[in-house]
């Protein structure tokens, strides 16, 4: 499978896992449901887990989080909206708008690194020690 196809597969999936958990961080009505506390903190789990593959595989840590977080920011606003009325307003909106170029302005500066990076990964594709 493409590097960049897994990594941006596995930062959505992680930004998924992570929002999904946040929705039944609100059903738990501050952990004293069970149910929703274990789904909570299953969701959390995987999302960590998935995040962490995604950093494997391209070697950043800063661009990979920001992204996972930006994107979660994205989704929770969404499922806000849609599950639970939350209100979207105008400055609500552009600062998600904002939040959106700042993602793209981080992984692309990202992407530019990683093409600099590839005379210094050896066979495992990751970065190697000087």
């Amino acid at each position: 499978m493409n590097g960049s196809l897994l990594y941006f597969g596995m930062m959505i999936a992680a930004a998924l896992a992570f929002t999904i958990g946040g929705v039944f961080m609100k059903l738990s009505q501050g952990l004293s449901q069970p149910l929703p506390t274990l789904a909570m903190l299953g969701l959390f789990a995987l999302g960590a887990a998935l995040l962490t593959l995604s950093i494997d595989v391209r070697g950043e840590l800063g661009p990979a989080y920001l992204v996972v977080l930006g994107l979660e920011a994205v989704l929770a606003f969404a499922f806000g909206a849609m599950l639970f009325g939350e209100h979207a307003n105008g400055a609500r909106v552009l600062g998600l708008a904002l939040l959106i170029v700042g993602m793209i302005l981080i992984e692309g500066g990202a992407a530019v690194s990683a093409s600099s990076d590839v005379e210094s990964r050896g066979p495992t594709g990751r970065l190697q020690p000087d």
